[in-house]
């Protein structure tokens, strides 16, 4: 008898402006195999701006309380009995721009060209009908464990605050369920940064998410802290990393 196929989710996750949606849009349409990904945006999740928390007299789009926490396990616990998103599911972020690839061409071909090979060569076909990669500022964080416990394989991207308020600052804003937000001056130390410090600090040695991480928390929650380093090295090591817990999660050991 054939092995029931599984539907597996990967969280990645990161500050704001760390290459989540960079990274998480190249792992779906360039290095994966044509149809077996699915993406999701957790930032698809948020609740109407007038229903948002306030932060330092802002609105803050960065807490748990920015979510719509019961559609957004409603919808992964749709996609893995189903292994597709619901029906009635229309994404905005595709809408949103991303800071621009930097990362080679030629790495792109060579990941892609190695993974196919690899999910040929494994037959990871006979097991797995889709990975579904999630990405969004707070899949793992302390505050809502039930939404970490949902994914197989879980990743948290690292970005120091200088660069990711950089980025953030950078970008001309975002598009919303009332139409667009840019972020008043500030907004990173305010709210963006506090908030990710706030829901990570207890992964990271005496809680400076800038240092190093605590071995012990990380795995026991069975997450993978990226390296520092580039983009492309980035993406290299995320493609390791999803890779073994796509092995692990056929041998049945995976993180549940």
């Amino acid at each position: 008898m054939p092995p029931k196929k599984q539907t597996l989710l990967l969280a990645l996750s990161g500050p704001s402006s760390s290459g989540k949606t960079t990274l998480a849009r190249l792992l779906h349409r360039s290095i994966f195999p044509p149809s077996t990904t699915l993406l999701l945006h957790l930032d698809d999740f948020y609740l109407p701006e007038s229903q948002l928390p306030q932060r330092a007299g802002l609105v803050d789009w960065d807490s748990a309380g920015a979510l719509d926490l019961v559609a957004l396990e409603s919808t992964l616990q749709h996609i893995r009995m189903h292994g597709s998103l619901p029906p009635t599911f229309v994404s905005k972020e595709d809408s949103n721009a991303v800071w621009a690839v930097s990362i080679p061409s030629e790495t792109i071909s060579a990941l892609a060209v190695s993974t196919r090979e690899w999910w040929t060569a494994g037959r990871i076909g006979e097991y797995v009908s889709q990975i579904v990669i999630v990405d969004g500022f707070l899949l793992l964080g302390k505050s809502i464990p039930q939404v970490r416990e949902l994914f197989d394989v879980r990743v948290l991207l690292r970005a120091g605050f200088a660069e990711a308020k950089m980025r953030r600052e950078a970008r001309s804003g975002y598009v919303t369920l009332e139409g667009w937000w840019e972020d008043p001056p500030g907004y990173v130390e305010k709210v963006v940064w506090p908030g990710f410090v706030e829901e990570h600090a207890f992964l990271f040695t005496g809680g400076d998410v800038e240092g190093d991480v605590d071995e012990k928390a990380v795995r026991t929650l069975g997450i993978e802290v990226a390296p520092k380093g580039g983009l492309e090295g980035m993406l290299s090591w995320v493609v390791d990393i999803v890779r073994q817990g796509v092995e692990r999660t056929i041998d049945g050991e995976g993180s549940g």
